[in-house]
């Protein structure tokens, strides 16, 4: 689209449209096409953040904002992350991993979504499903303090 788009515009540099009313109708064009496509880009974006992803990260945010010292680690792909928003505002809350690593301690929930790993946290004894958010599964240690208790 940018060679499209490139020689669109050196094309309508090159224009001089003869009248006021007529390079206002052209402005006012433009603008309506411009806003058009920001709105439809924006509709068609939210598959990056797909309902589930919203939902678990408006669930595990509402427990940081009153358990602000938990850690969780979260599955980290190159494909999907969970909810960039939440992760940004609570940066120090979060730990990447691509694999669960329940022996280091330092997480007291564990947010996976890929087979293998929520197979593994699944026979986990320590471990307790909290909740599912679609593909997401949120698993708490049981000795600490877990959402909804």
């Amino acid at each position: 689209m940018l060679p499209f788009t490139a020689h669109f515009l050196i094309g309508l540099a090159q224009w001089r449209p003869s009248g006021r009313l007529l390079s206002a109708g052209a402005i006012a064009i433009l603008c309506t096409a411009f806003l058009y496509d920001a709105f439809r880009i924006e509709r068609e974006s939210s598959w990056a953040f797909p309902e589930s992803d919203r939902a678990a990260g408006a669930y595990i945010k509402r427990f940081l904002e009153t358990n602000p010292d938990t850690r969780i680690q979260i599955e980290s792909s190159h494909y999907f992350y969970l909810n960039v928003l939440v992760a940004s505002q609570h940066p120090d809350a979060f730990i990447m991993s691509p694999v669960p690593d329940i022996g280091n301690d330092q997480a007291s929930l564990f947010i996976f979504q890929t087979p293998e790993s929520t197979k593994y946290l699944g026979r986990q004894t320590m471990l307790m499903l909290i909740r599912r958010f679609g593909p997401w599964s949120l698993y708490c240690v049981r000795e600490t303090k877990c959402p909804g208790q």
